[in-house]
């Protein structure tokens, strides 16, 4: 496995004497690292190779000694980038951009064209080193905001890759994501759609991503997942893909064994020494605007002036861990900490005790077990935060199952940490009732929380989350590969022309709109190109040759647009059959000549209920349109706005879904459109009574198609047919070409092949 973050686990720093090599601190470093230690602990054989930015510029003089030390020492191959380039791209567009807009700070946000571009730059230089340092079959799991692009541009160079992203913030709602400049959004979201699996803290925020996919792209999605209501498919550009929740864990035991150390014990000791008999409230977070720090303050000051008799006995313990200290948002904050604290004591300090005792510095491991140990109560009230792994591993050191957690509702941790004292932490009147809450809360009524949160805790850990996304991982592998469609590779390509040149008798069935011409927004300006008609002559005037288009559309289209040709056509599924002219009289007939027969036992009668149900639908759905043909009815919602298309949609579809029992019809979920038509009649049953009417089964048969109504004509080809899925959908055609140009390029080389 390899596994891909912006910040490599390790740290270099050059000193004085040399290079100094330090672990990276930080949720994600800790607890993947976590999961690697354990993994190789417990005897795991497999490689796990860990790509990243080692945390500074390294000069190229270095690079060589640091890549050795780095793969043989830690497992880490390094991305090497300029501070200049790092400014641009981490400093710029990741804090200064993607990091406010997704935790709700849109007035913070940014818009730089040259740092978006320096973005794309660096998702570029992730991609080749990637692509060079994988091996066959291996799994490469991408992580965080910093590499949204990350997974296509890993697709596009690894096709066949086993690949997840996981996303360790917030995904915004729609209405803050789509902020974004549109080019960008797209280009993100096609970035995480490149993985198998895209994986999130919290059911909501895959909701978001979701809501997204559909407003962007127009992408339906569909729940298929029978393990989880997390989980969820959805087909984008015809590769299926999993996106759910994984709230990501801690390491339990190396919280909860910890407490005992000495060095832990000894730190606890000092620590009350310092604050006496005071109940101890602990605040411990980076330096990051996001975090709510002000706002525990305010709570903190509101609780002291409504609670008298609580001052002198309750210490406010508060860590500031600096972080980012070149953006100036975070440099604000920091002076608007300092302020506020000093504010606070200036106001309540009296002789031997001060409400607060405020540090500005990093913590080392002892250290803050100690904190977490010694702390009566946790108050974590982050503004928004993807998990929030500080609740959790408070709730890992409380061996006593004694203390209280107080937890902001916008921490994604909030979800598995109900017994927490959850508040709103923009109300300063919460915090303060929480606090008074926490501090006179009895011992059993504590206990009790505790042991739900902490069993929680210890139960869904960190091997647990990686585990559950790699097996879900490996799932969404196993369905791809048994719904998927080979290319029409070169030697595919080279036998088919080979056979079709040297049969004796040949049958060509073709879909229209998708497979000869592209989808467009209005489907009655699809009329043929002149390149399209040129193609089905030349091949429709080979000789021994069969050509037909069965189509959705009406007969009178498909006499309007392809009658002069000398080729059989199917509208409407294959309720009309039109047969082809004599060639040699093709060129003389007019079109009003041709016939149509129509199938047996057909009726109409259903259709004004249809009707009904999708005129209501488009007062719902602007944009959607009706198709109205003899015997089938198509509602259209490809230029419909996609703001809450998806269960306005399915709103229709039952409906019709209750019709079509009633009176024997067949409802298709097509490319931006739900058709109705008879049962029965569809593009499998054309394609046989063509077989009928030419009289035995041709040397050679090829069917070509892009929907779902096409996989019925796929289904009725003979096993020595070719079948060709346009687009890379699961099919139950033989093999796949891109698009419309590609199918064409197809027929005009079929014509060549038998004209040589």
């Amino acid at each position: 496995m390899i596994i891909v973050s912006n910040r490599a686990p390790i740290n270099i720093q050059r000193t004085e004497s040399g290079l100094l090599y330090r672990p990276a601190t930080g949720g994600l470093a800790t607890g993947i690292k976590s999961y690697i230690d354990i993994q190789h602990r417990n005897g795991a054989t497999e490689r796990m190779l860990w790509i990243g930015w080692p945390g500074s510029a390294v000069e190229a003089l270095d690079r060589n000694e640091v890549t050795q030390t780095l793969l043989d020492q830690y497992g880490v191959e390094g991305v090497y980038l300029t501070e200049d380039i790092m400014e641009r791209f981490y400093q710029g567009f990741c804090n200064k951009t993607l990091w406010p807009l997704f935790h709700y700070f849109p007035s913070f946000a940014e818009y730089d064209k040259s740092n978006w571009e320096e973005y794309i730059s660096v998702n570029e230089t992730f991609a080749d080193v990637v692509a060079s340092a994988a091996l066959p079959n291996e799994t490469i799991w991408v992580h965080d905001y910093h590499l949204l692009l990350l997974p296509a541009l890993l697709r596009e160079r690894l096709p066949k890759a086993r690949i997840g992203f996981f996303l360790h913030v917030p995904f915004p709602s729609y209405e803050i994501f789509r902020l974004l400049p549109s080019v960008w959004r797209e280009r993100m979201l096609e970035g995480m759609l490149g993985a198998d699996l895209v994986g999130f803290h919290t059911p909501e925020y895959n909701s978001y991503f979701l809501r997204s996919i559909a407003e962007v792209f127009g992408e339906d999605v569909s729940r298929g997942d029978e393990r989880s209501n997390d989980r969820v498919t959805v087909t984008f550009r015809g590769r299926l893909i999993t996106t759910g929740a994984f709230p990501m864990g801690i390491e339990y035991g190396r919280f909860h064994g910890a407490v005992p150390l000495p060095e832990v014990q000894a730190e606890c000791t000092q620590l009350r020494k310092h604050v006496g008999d005071s109940k101890l409230i602990l605040s411990i977070d980076r330096q990051d605007y996001t975090k709510g720090i002000l706002n525990r303050l305010d709570g903190y000051e509101y609780f002291l002036d409504q609670q008298s008799e609580w001052r002198g006995k309750v210490t406010m313990l508060m860590v500031v861990v600096p972080s980012r200290v070149g953006v100036e948002n975070y440099q604000l904050v920091k002076s608007q900490i300092d302020e506020a604290v000093g504010k606070i004591n200036g106001r309540y300090t009296s002789i031997g005790w001060a409400p607060i005792v405020y540090q500005y510095r990093e913590l080392g491991f002892e250290e803050m077990i100690a904190l977490y140990t010694c702390s009566d109560v946790a108050l974590v009230t982050p503004l928004r935060d993807g998990m929030n792994l500080i609740a959790k591993e408070y709730v890992a050191t409380r061996i006593d199952l004694s203390g209280v957690l107080i937890l902001s509702e916008m921490a994604g941790a909030v979800d598995e940490l109900k017994d927490a004292l959850i508040i709103n932490p923009n109300n300063k009147e919460e915090i303060g009732d929480a606090l008074l809450h926490a501090l006179e809360m009895p011992l059993d009524e504590q206990q009790r929380r505790m042991t739900i949160m902490q069993r929680r805790v210890e139960e869904y850990n960190v091997v647990k989350w990686a585990n559950d996304f790699l097996t879900t991982l490996d799932d969404t592998k196993s369905k791809q590969e048994a719904l998927g469609v080979p290319e029409l590779d070169a030697a595919s390509r080279s036998d088919l022309l080979l056979r079709f040149a040297n049969a004796r008798s040949r049958l060509i069935l073709l879909d229209y709109d998708g497979t000869l011409t592209p989808h467009i927004g209005d489907p009655a300006m699809a009329a043929p190109s002149d390149r399209v008609l040129a193609v089905l002559r030349r091949l429709a005037e080979t000789p021994r040759t069969d050509v037909a288009v069965i189509s959705g559309r009406d007969k009178k289209t498909l006499s309007r647009w392809l009658g002069e040709l000398p080729i059989g056509l199917a509208a409407e599924h294959g309720v009309f059959i039109h047969k082809p002219k004599l060639k040699w009289l093709s060129r003389l007939l007019p079109t009003f000549l041709a016939s149509w027969v129509r199938t047996d036992g057909v009726t109409d009668l259903w259709k004004a209920d249809v009707r009904e149900a999708m005129q209501h639908a488009t007062s719902d759905i602007p944009g959607g349109q009706i198709e109205e043909k003899e015997f089938s009815i198509a509602f259209h919602y490809r230029n419909s706005e996609t703001t809450l298309l998806i269960p306005k949609l399915r709103t229709l579809r039952l409906q019709l879904d209750e019709i079509a029992m009633k009176n024997q019809l067949q409802i298709l979920d097509g490319n931006m459109v739900i058709e109705v038509r008879v049962e029965g009649v569809h593009k499998g049953s054309a394609a046989k009574r063509w077989l009928d009417r030419i009289g035995g089964s041709p040397e050679f048969m090829l069917a070509i198609g892009d929907d779902t109504t096409d996989e019925d004509l796929f289904a009725a080809m003979p096993s020595n047919a070719f079948t060709i899925k346009v687009g890379s959908h699961p099919s139950q055609a033989r093999h796949t070409l891109g698009d419309p140009n590609e199918v064409l390029q197809l027929l005009d080389d079929m014509a060549d092949a038998a004209a040589s």
